[in-house]
């Protein structure tokens, strides 16, 4: 490609490869206080090939595409007096004006956005039409050069259907692939990083013709989610030797893994585009002594000033509580006393200040996750979120993440995360030994029945074991199987295996 030259405050970066880096905006960052809002007009948009404008979404009784938010993405005339205001789709497409490089996307779905409604449009050949149709209307009045499709995700979340999902989101997308491919327009789709998620949801050999590139969200594999309860990295490049076990909360957990899933399944190296998140995720230890990987945590990390979501820092606050003489909303933390490690697997940060935890990318990582992708020869990579970068350049030069990935892109180095292969040099509170099975002829658990396959029991007089029930081949009955938790111990409650320390946990294992 042709060498391009950004100069943002006297610095200067050149250009010098040919990947893609792609740039999510989540534009509720508008509505952000102080120096945390991001404006269609903050967007440096000679860092991004693409740009994914986040989000429209689908209407669940019309089936047609949705304005997610009339006043900030339409004009005055888009609409009924008093309901459009900032046309932002509009603006955010002429930053092609000054970037001729720059791909303006619309980006549809989304989290948010859940899995049942666009289970029940795909699922349906007329409501498939009338929100293709809906969305070939929407490209005639906005000018975007593609769609971004973000199912999350087929087969999964309430509201799914995951028997035919799979095949609906075939259908879904041959059918909106002929529409934008007849308009000489891109496709792409944003997939999930968890390995079950795509094998059953996602039929490479069909949907492949159709997409230009796939945007692998290989991001979230740690935080403060349900029955998590204890840290990990948000995004780690490599696993550990302990994660290599099925069961263990690290497995297939790391980029490498997820990426070699889809390869696996016969994508090509030259459609997946890395996704490296521009923000942490984090925890609130149960106890400060214990503050590397897997240590008990009860609580996500308190919001930040700017995205004001618990368990979650863009990378401006992360630089922020770095920084800062005052730290509010952590009253446990000293100014300017996080230690940072650096795991040689993850290849990435966390840091910890009292009983505050948080794992993220920096500079460095972004780079090597740069040299990691030249070494894969992957398409590229895209940022999940431009707006949580460094913006304002307050702590050194404007989106230092985005030149640190673009950094690692020209230098034409790769990294190898096998070799040589890393040891886990980042303490770790529990190896997580997986549930073993062990065949039984223990009694029945007496007035807990079992009511299908698969359902789980617990064990009478025994907290660290359960039992499974495993339907019989003539379909008389339940055959019982004995597994143990190890030292944890079971919760009927999540039906899983937990840590007997957590305060919450008290009650399921007296005597501990």
């Amino acid at each position: 490609m042709a060498f391009v030259t950004l100069a943002l405050f006297g610095v200067s970066t050149v250009i010098s490869h040919d990947k893609i880096v792609g740039c999510y905006w989540g534009t509720w960052s508008f509505y952000r206080p102080g120096y945390g809002q991001f404006r269609v007009e903050d967007i440096d948009a000679s860092l991004c090939t693409h740009g994914y404008y986040g989000f429209a979404d689908l209407h669940n009784d019309t089936w047609t595409l949705r304005i997610w938010d009339p006043w900030l993405d339409q004009a005055p005339e888009d609409c009924e007096p008093g309901f459009c205001n900032y046309d932002n789709y509009r603006n955010f497409i002429k930053l092609k004006e000054t970037n001729p490089n720059f791909v303006p996307m619309i980006s549809i779905g989304g989290w948010n956005a859940g899995s049942g409604a666009y289970s029940h449009m795909a699922a349906d050949p007329e409501k498939r039409k009338t929100f293709i149709d809906s969305v070939s209307e929407f490209l005639d009045t906005y000018k975007f050069e593609g769609v971004d499709l973000d199912w999350e995700y087929p087969g999964k979340r309430e509201g799914s259907d995951p028997e035919h999902d799979k095949e609906s989101f075939s259908l879904l997308v041959a059918e909106m692939g002929a529409m934008l491919k007849s308009r000489g327009m891109l496709f792409t789709a944003a997939f999930s990083p968890a390995k079950y998620t795509v094998e059953d949801g996602y039929d490479f050999a069909a949907i492949l013709p159709w997409f230009d590139f796939l945007n692998v969200m290989t991001y979230d594999y740690h935080g403060w989610f349900p029955d998590h309860f204890f840290t990990g990295h948000n995004a780690p490049l490599y696993r550990r030797e302990e994660e290599i076990e099925e069961g263990h909360p690290g497995w297939y957990f790391n980029v490498w893994d997820t990426l070699s899933v889809y390869l696996d399944l016969g994508v090509p190296k030259e459609k997946i585009v890395v996704g490296i998140p521009l923000y942490g995720r984090g925890f609130v230890l149960n106890n400060t002594e214990e503050n590397g990987l897997y240590c008990g945590a009860h609580a996500g990390i308190p919001e930040g000033p700017y995205t004001r979501q618990k368990g979650i820092w863009g990378y401006q606050e992360i630089m922020q509580a770095k920084n800062n003489d005052t730290l509010i909303n952590l009253p446990d933390a000293k100014p300017h006393e996080w230690t940072d490690v650096v795991g040689d697997c993850i290849s990435a940060p966390y840091m910890y200040n009292g009983a505050y935890w948080i794992g993220y990318d920096d500079e460095a990582s972004c780079e090597l996750k740069g040299k990691f992708i030249n070494f894969m020869d992957f398409a590229g990579a895209f940022v999940w979120s431009i707006d949580t970068d460094d913006h304002s350049g307050d702590y050194g030069k404007r989106f230092p993440l985005l030149h640190a990935i673009h950094d690692g892109l020209n230098s034409g180095e790769t990294f190898d995360p096998e070799n040589p292969h890393c040891t886990g040099t980042a303490p770790m509170c529990d190896t997580f030994e997986t549930t073993t099975a062990v065949p039984t002829t223990t009694p029945s658990p007496g007035p807990n029945e079992c009511t299908e396959n698969l359902d789980v029991l617990p064990y009478p007089g025994d907290c660290h074991k359960y039992y499974m029930c495993i339907a019989k081949e003539s379909g008389d009955g339940y055959d019982l199987i004995e597994f143990t938790c190890g030292d944890w111990v079971f919760d009927p409650n999540i039906d899983a295996c937990t840590d007997p320390n957590l305060p919450s946990n008290d009650f399921l294992c007296p005597g501990f």
